[in-house]
């Protein structure tokens, strides 16, 4: 059975949710030679910062998170034959449980930090491979999920109109969340770490393009919407650590605080070398393109901005937004509904918007690809977990008292 806990983005917003994490189960530890190409040991840049190493210790999920460009090489390496099978399409780039979320007004993958273009077996071998590692490597809860997943990614592949009902922890999750939603903009916005007010006046400068596209593109809105009324750094994220992001309180519609947004200004970086999948530059457009053909909500506000030589995608956050944690997830089955959630936005999402007139014919094609490599998807993406576990034990080991980089 899953690890039963609460550990979510408000979990990080209030403390009535926090809860110890439940002790790791693995198997027994591997060679550390077994680690393979998925290691990278902790004085590597990656891992400079020591709270970031220590959160990658606490378990092999949070390791695999943080090691995403590996996994994909690896992955495109491992699965040669069967990827020159497939057609290209748009990938998430990460796809794995804890980039799944909800909101009041849907859920489904986020975080499209990553996306690309490449074969869809890299999206499908990654997120299988978090349920292999959210289930503890154990057969019994990670094959339903496993099975749910391909199934629902084969019928929304055949027909982009097929929906499954909502997973049981989303429904538990927005009955849980606040009754307004000043409430949870309060608790967002202390999560906003304080800048220098030159570094608050450079960022006011830096927006000014962004506000007047928004503008542009919404003539109902006046540029008084997007006034600061708190604005600093966050620190969230695995894979995205070394990103820059920033947060802002803005004021909405009108002066009122329960109508005010938060809008986040992210770092983009560059997709993976050396892989099948196209090699990505650090392009907010990119991140919009993709997010659009993926996301099962549309983003609203969604723009970019450039700052220290930096280029931030920008777009606000959805009322209530919370990252639903595997600890969620009570047991095999709430793992198979939200697997099977995903499948089915993976399904619809990959192929859309890239072969108009034709995509019934690119569909049919992948429908055939994927249903002949499935065995080859499965085994490989235990096989990947299994990897990401030793390497993370590895990291495990030489971690403890490991210097800065």
């Amino acid at each position: 059975m899953l690890r039963v806990g609460l550990a979510l983005l408000g979990c990080a917003l209030a403390a009535a949710c926090a809860s110890p994490p439940a002790e790791i189960r693995p198997p027994q530890p591997l060679a550390a030679e077994a680690a393979g190409p998925l290691y990278e040991p902790p004085t590597s840049a990656r891992f400079a910062d020591a709270a970031l190493r220590e959160r990658v210790r606490t378990r092999p999920l949070t390791y695999f998170r943080a090691t995403n460009d590996a996994f994909t090489r690896e992955a495109c390496r491992r699965l040669e034959k069967v990827v020159g099978t497939m057609p290209p399409v748009t990938l998430h780039g990460d796809a794995h449980l804890e980039q799944y979320a909800v909101a009041d007004d849907g859920r489904g993958l986020v975080d499209f930090d990553d996306t690309t273009i490449g074969p869809p077996a890299v999206d499908i071998v990654r997120f299988l491979a978090s349920v292999w590692l959210a289930a503890d490597m154990r057969a019994g809860d990670a094959e339903p999920a496993v099975r749910a997943f391909l199934d629902a990614y084969l019928a929304a592949l055949e027909d982009p109109s097929f929906e499954v009902p909502e997973p049981t922890v989303t429904r538990r999750l927005r009955e849980g969340f606040a009754p307004d939603v000043r409430t949870w903009l309060d608790r967002v916005e202390a999560m906003i770490v304080p800048m220098p007010a030159a570094k608050r006046a450079h960022m006011a400068d830096a927006r000014k393009l962004y506000v007047t596209q928004m503008c542009a593109q919404n003539p109902g809105l006046e540029p008084s919407f997007f006034d600061a009324k708190n604005i600093g750094t966050i620190e969230l994220g695995v894979g995205s650590a070394r990103e820059t992001k920033y947060l802002a309180r803005i004021e909405g519609p009108t002066a009122a605080p329960e109508d005010d947004v938060m809008i986040e200004m992210k770092q983009v970086a560059e997709a993976p070398h050396g892989s099948c999948v196209l090699d990505g530059p650090n392009d907010p457009m990119r991140v919009i393109i993709g997010q659009t053909r993926l996301a099962n909500t549309p983003q609203r506000l969604v723009g970019a901005l450039e700052a220290d030589g930096k280029r931030f995608l920008v777009q606000a956050w959805r009322p209530h937004y919370t990252e639903v944690d595997i600890e969620l997830m009570r047991g095999p089955v709430e793992l198979a509904e939200v697997a099977r959630d995903v499948g089915a936005q993976l399904g619809r999402g990959h192929p859309r918007g890239l072969a108009d007139p034709f995509e019934s014919q690119l569909r049919q094609s992948l429908v055939a690809a994927v249903k002949a490599a499935r065995p080859q998807l499965e085994a490989a993406s235990r096989e990947l977990a299994i990897d990401t576990l030793a390497a993370w034990q590895r990291f495990r080991r030489e971690s403890a008292g490991a210097a800065a980089p």
